[in-house]
């Protein structure tokens, strides 16, 4: 694992580090899931912690009463940690099945093509995702969180732009209101040239 400290927004220190998220101890493990809160895919950060949990963390989001579904785009699904290093695991709902992506990017009414406006509808998941995932860390008091370069895995988004959200969105949150326990914030990516970029 390499970490380089890209800024800090004081007091709150932002890095980007070549790794799995899934080793790194924290205190919040930060997943992108889908709103069924299935924990599936390929190359993503859900299906390694499936794999690492056996499926258990997956088992507990199934309780649809404990987690009414579909879970609405850019809210979160807390979880505890079952044996990941980490106090919890916050499932950040970003995207959904075809019919919930198309009929909220049709909902946005605007005259761009399909794909352009899905586009939209998975960097505004991510955006409110962030915002939501900042103040239940404070409201849970916690200090280090790690999260994975939402979208650039099995969603395709392209990677300087999910790099340009995430820490566009993280920075100007962390700016409007100043963090009262947060301390460290991982960005983290299996992929080397990502890293380097």
């Amino acid at each position: 694992m390499n970490n380089s400290v890209n800024f800090s927004i004081s007091p709150v220190v932002i890095m980007a580090v070549h790794g799995d998220i899934t080793d790194i101890e924290t205190d919040v493990m930060v997943n992108s899931a889908n709103t069924a809160m299935v924990l599936g895919g390929t190359r993503s950060v859900a299906s390694r912690i499936n794999e690492l949990t056996e499926g258990h963390l997956e088992s507990i989001l199934s309780n649809n009463k404990e987690y009414p579904k579909p879970v609405p785009l850019g809210q979160i699904c807390v979880t505890e940690s079952d044996n990941l290093p980490c106090r919890y695991v916050f499932h950040l709902s970003t995207h959904g099945n075809l019919e919930e992506m198309v009929n909220a990017a049709n909902e946005l009414g605007n005259k761009e093509e399909l794909p352009d406006r899905l586009q939209e509808v998975l960097l505004k998941s991510i955006k409110d995702g962030v915002q939501n995932i900042l103040k239940e860390c404070e409201e849970r008091s916690m200090a280090r969180m790690t999260i994975p370069l939402i979208g650039s895995g099995t969603l395709n988004l392209p990677k300087p732009l999910a790099i340009e959200v995430l820490v566009g969105t993280l920075s100007s949150q962390l700016l409007k209101k100043t963090p009262k326990y947060m301390r460290e914030i991982k960005i983290v990516t299996p992929e080397k040239s990502i890293f380097d970029f």
